[in-house]
């Protein structure tokens, strides 16, 4: 697996730059969660280093004053994918995409999947790539192994508390980037 945030670590690798950032960990922020892949790249390896790559972890949807989705959490670990909470826009298309007359909305409480923080919904994406087939009952041990490592990447994440302030400040970051997320919060040096 590659995940788009090792692309960081890829390209720090072949610019010959160091990936750490020293002023966010003394800052008491996580390590990065990015990985060079530049050998399983380039050829050099043939399998990957990365061998999991967690989608969300206690997402949280809100918007015009409601609460969409509430820890709402996904794993994919090898031919695995563990789904934990409120899952939005849960809709399948068909292989011509759009083939409808509208789109889904993220906040159309119908297109809402209930997975439970208990057992989840657990997919096998070899076999069932379009995810119809909930097959946690049936790997209970899979599914536990995966909600426990959830548990421990819920140690590691970082999650920046927002206020209204902090969103709007966000936001004129990305118009100043030219419409681009980039850094929009500064520290105290």
């Amino acid at each position: 697996y590659i995940h788009m945030c090792d692309w960081y670590a890829t390209f720090c690798a072949l610019a010959g730059v160091d990936p750490k950032d020293e002023k966010a960990a003394t800052a008491g922020f996580p390590a990065i969660d990015s990985v060079n892949m530049w050998p399983l790249l380039s050829g050099k390896v043939q399998s990957g280093p990365r061998t999991e790559i967690p989608l969300s972890v206690d997402f949280k949807l809100t918007g015009h004053g409601t609460t969409f989705a509430v820890n709402s959490s996904a794993l994919i670990q090898g031919e695995w994918k563990l789904l934990l909470g409120q899952q939005i826009q849960t809709y399948h298309q068909g292989p011509a995409f759009p083939n409808a007359s509208n789109y889904g909305v993220m906040t159309d409480r119908s297109l809402q999947k209930h997975c439970g923080e208990r057992l989840g919904c657990l997919y096998n994406i070899r076999s069932d790539p379009t995810e119809q087939n909930n097959v946690v009952l049936e790997h209970r041990d899979i599914a536990s192994k995966m909600r426990n490592r959830l548990n421990e990447l819920r140690k590691t994440q970082f999650q920046m508390p927002s206020d209204k302030s902090q969103k709007d400040q966000c936001l004129d970051q990305v118009r100043e980037n030219g419409n681009f997320y980039g850094p929009w919060i500064t520290t105290q040096d």
